[in-house]
This record gives C-alpha cells, structure tokens and sequence, in this order.
C-alpha cells in the first residue's frame, strides 16, 4: 500500500512538472506588447494660456468688485446686474478675498480642464478650447464694466 501511495505521488509531481512546462512555453510564445506612444504636451502653450487666464480673471473680477462697490454708493442708479456670468454672479456679493479666490480657483479649474484634455487621446486636438473661452469671456467682462 505504501508503495501504491509513492507511485501517486510521483505520477502527480510528474504531471505537475509538466504542466508548468506547458504554461511557461506558452507564455514564452506570445507576441510582446506594444506600448503606446506618451503624448506630447504642449507646455509652453499651455503655460502661456494659463497665465492670460489668471490675468483676465483677475481684471474682471477687479472690474466687476468696482462696479458693485460703486452701486452700492450710489443706489438711485441701477445699469442691469454687475455680473452676467450665470457661474459667477452667486459670488459677486462675497466679501472681495473670498470673492478672488472662488474666481481663481475656477480660473484653476478651466487650467486643469485644458491639461486634462491636452492628455486625451480624444480631446488632444481642441485642449486649448475651454482657457480661450474663459480668456474672452473674461475679457469681455472686463472690458464692459471698465469705468473711466
């Protein structure tokens, strides 16, 4: 019966010695993988978009803080709401350093959308889309609540 017991237990490491041959040939056999080329970044375009984001957020929320400040002065006088923004307007009656910092941490929002997208294999093509839309949008609000 011993004997019986180190037959079966030879026959099963012999199998198992072969199996794993068989597994690692097969392994061995397969076509490597491919990786994928790592995008290119335009940083410097980036970098630059950033910047002039910071920048018009900055001179429109510098505009639009006066133009409330001056309407709270002078009640009688009522020219339509200082901010057209729908996004924006809810912060406008915020104190002004709560209110500069809500307005750039969406300006770092749009910034870290537009490098998101630069990263995408999809959207790499259109990634400078949503800095431009803020830069003019910004731009605009700037440039109509300006007082001389």
């Amino acid at each position: 019966m011993r004997i019986q017991y180190q037959i079966l237990l030879l026959t099963f490491l012999a199998l198992s010695a072969s199996i794993a041959t068989n597994a690692q040939e097969l392994t061995e056999d397969a076509p490597p993988v491919k990786k994928k080329p790592a995008l290119r970044v335009p940083k410097g375009l980036w970098l630059s978009l950033s910047a002039a984001t910071y920048t018009a957020a900055a001179l429109d929320m510098r505009a639009t803080a006066d133009a409330e400040e001056w309407f709270e002065k002078h009640p009688h006088v009522h020219l339509g709401p200082t901010e057209t923004d729908p996004l924006a307007r809810p912060f406008v009656r915020l104190p002004r350093p709560a209110y500069y910092a809500c307005g750039f941490a969406l300006a770092t929002g749009v910034n870290w959308l537009g490098y998101r997208m630069s990263h995408s294999r999809k959207l790499r093509k259109v990634w400078w889309l949503p800095q431009s839309i803020s830069i003019s949008a910004n731009s605009w609000g700037y440039k109509t609540r300006r007082f001389n």
